[in-house]
Order: C-alpha cells, then structure tokens, then sequence
C-alpha cells in the first residue's frame, strides 16, 4: 500500500535513508538505518500513533510525535515525543500536572516488544510547559522544537561505531 493510500505524505530528503512524513496533522521525521526505503514501517507506525492517541490526558495535554529512528538492522524503533501541557487560550487556567513519565512510557511499550510486527520499541519523551495563550504559539513551531535540534537523531547517529579513516599510504605514524 502507497503512503499516500495510508494517509501518508512522504517527503524525502537530502539524505536517502531520513524522510519526512505527514499524517493525522503530525509532522514527523522518519529516519533508517541502513535502508533508503518505506516499506512496512508505516503500518507500524500508525499502530503506534493509535496507541498514544488513546491514551487519556488531562485537559490542555498532548502528546506530538516528532521523530523515528528505525534500526533496520536490529529491528526496533526510537521514538521522539514532546508531551506539551499548559493552559488552552490567554486566559489563566489551573493546570493539572503532567503525568508520570514512567507510566506513560508502560502505556506507550517502552523498551519492549508489544505489537505484532515484532519490533522492539523505546520512547523519548520531553516535557514541555507552553504558552498556547501567545500569538506565535503552535504545537509544532520552531521556538518549540528549538531545544531539540535534528530531534536527537544526531546523538542517536553518533552512538553508532564510526569507521576509522586511514592514513593515507606512505604516511609516517606520529606515535614513533
């Protein structure tokens, strides 16, 4: 099934193996491993938006997904959440705290296989206080998303082994 059958529009990217996905008015980045194509990740994808959008939040909560890191070679998904909370307009409102971190990631399957497709799933989730009362705001603006530049999919990369360079032949070795 196409992305866009799915309710999926696919953006690709400067890089062959990072897209850019947009569903259910979520913008989400959507990095591989290894592969340079969207195969079934979709579907899992969308079971696991379904997952965190059934679960109950306190009023003026959201949960916005922002990134995915598929390890196509070990099979799992890193996931990058914000959980936004604040008051709903300009006017001040008592709002209820956010929820335990430590539940809300056994509700979302952290660190964990519970979805048929068989991979392992870890969750990043950032809490955030926001201003939806300011004229700039909006949940997916870049004074939002400016504490996580590249959603952590750097840091995440940089975890990865790095391939030694080599110097080049003939070259003396400074540890002589």
């Amino acid at each position: 099934m196409s992305g866009e059958a799915s309710g999926w529009r696919i953006f690709a990217t400067g890089e062959p193996n990072r897209f850019i996905g947009i569903t259910r008015g979520f913008y989400i980045r959507i990095a591989n491993r290894h592969g340079s194509a969207l195969g079934f990740q979709l579907g899992s994808v969308a079971e696991r938006l379904d997952r965190a959008a059934s679960i109950e939040l306190p009023v003026g909560h959201e949960i916005r997904p922002r990134g995915v890191f598929y390890d196509d070679k070990r099979g799992g998904f890193t996931w990058y959440f914000d959980y936004l909370y604040g008051p709903r307009g300009w006017q001040s409102e008592e709002i209820e705290p956010p929820v335990d971190e430590h539940k809300l990631l056994r509700q979302l399957g952290d660190d964990g296989v519970s979805f048929d497709d068989g991979q392992f799933d870890h969750f990043d989730i950032v809490f955030r206080r926001v201003n939806r009362g300011s004229d700039s705001y909006d949940a997916d603006h870049e004074p939002v998303l400016r504490a996580r530049p590249q959603l952590r999919l750097a840091k995440l990369l940089l975890r990865l082994p790095k391939r030694r360079e080599r110097p080049p032949r003939g070259a003396r070795s400074a540890c002589r």
